[in-house]
């Protein structure tokens, strides 16, 4: 519906809220979600077009690995998490936040009976921000473990020294990319049976990966990595990194073309 108070604008907004506390122990899952947008007549030719969306899932979940037979025996088939700190299964410990967006924003116009300009600017992104426990398969102190075991798996390498203190291990990872583009479109109407199309796209990425061993206690560095030393400088990888990584793309397209449609004789 039109807003004339708005100049005859429209206007669409909604929005959305998930909360579970999931089918299995201690694994609850929110969502957000929002959704607007607006059109806006510039003028009798004109019109510009603004949209927007956004989404968040927040999760308890391990990153890797599933349930073992013996937990889902101890423990029973709904058996994820727990509530135990000394344990990787501790749901505080295993815990991911997605994000994802997208904006346009689109120009339309007429100008004039034979000829039309479009465009479209643009950006959207995913961001996964996720902390885990190593192994979560390992059982929790409070199971029929001893404690010898526990202690050896929740022992972690703190210093470069190599001193051991107790600990949890596990790692934070990132995945994330953000995308900005634009596309531009001039359509001209030169014959009834001739149309010439000028336009370009153009868009850049950006993309980020990392994966950090930490003790999952004080979120402190584990550093338990193989050390690698950079092949040009001889510099030493720090030893609680698997992998960083950052890339970027450029990307052009001529997006111009000639359609001719004659009658057959």
């Amino acid at each position: 519906m039109a807003i004339d108070a708005l100049g005859g604008s429209e206007i669409m907004l909604s929005g959305q809220h998930i909360e579970s506390d999931g089918a299995r122990s201690f694994s609850p899952f929110k969502s957000n979600n929002v959704f607007g947008k607006m059109m806006i007549p510039i003028g009798p030719d004109v019109k510009l077009t603004l949209l927007a969306t956004y989404n968040e899932n927040s999760f308890n979940q391990p990153d890797k690995d599933g349930v073992t037979a013996g937990q889902q025996a101890l423990y029973g088939k709904d058996f994820s998490l727990n509530d135990d700190p000394n344990s990787q299964n501790y749901y505080g410990y295993n815990h991911t936040h997605k994000t994802t967006d997208f904006e346009i924003v689109k120009l339309e116009a007429n100008l004039s009976p034979t000829a039309t300009f479009e465009n479209r600017a643009y950006t959207y992104s995913y961001d996964n921000e996720t902390l885990s426990g190593n192994d979560v398969t390992l059982f929790a102190a409070a199971t029929p473990t001893s404690a010898a075991d526990i202690v050896a798996a929740n022992k972690v390498t703190l210093t470069s020294g190599g001193a051991k203190v107790f600990g949890v291990p596990g790692y934070t990872k990132t995945n994330k990319y953000r995308v900005w583009g634009d596309i531009a479109k001039t359509r001209i109407q030169l014959f009834d049976f001739a149309t010439l199309t000028a336009g370009l796209w153009i868009e850049y990425a950006d993309t980020y990966r990392q994966q950090r061993d930490v003790d999952l206690v004080t979120i402190a560095p584990n550093f338990a990595e193989k050390a690698v030393k950079d092949p040009v400088t001889g510099a030493a990888k720090p030893a609680n990194i698997k992998f960083d990584q950052n890339s970027d793309t450029n990307h052009a397209r001529n997006l111009s073309n000639w359609n001719c449609a004659l009658s057959p004789a």
